[in-house]
């Protein structure tokens, strides 16, 4: 399940001592399946803005993305 919340300051650690996060203020949807698409097969999306999930109405991007490595076989195999 990911998001994009964009509440951290650009530079922002996750926590103190950590390295910066690749997405800071979280990912959209279509960015990480972007990313994922050379590794896995992205097999179901779904976005959640159901309010009863988080409590409240929200404004930003919430989802969940199922992806399965890829099972073709690359070289050297």
């Amino acid at each position: 399940m990911e998001g994009r919340w964009q509440t951290c300051a650009a530079g922002d650690a996750y926590t103190t001592g950590t390295p910066r996060l690749p997405w800071l203020g979280g990912v959209t949807a279509a960015r990480l399946i972007e990313a994922l698409e050379p590794l896995a097969d992205v097999v179901h999306t779904e976005h959640l803005t159901d309010p009863a999930l988080w409590g409240r109405p929200i404004q930003d991007e919430r989802y969940v993305v199922i992806a399965r490595p890829t099972t073709s076989a690359g070289p050297g195999s």
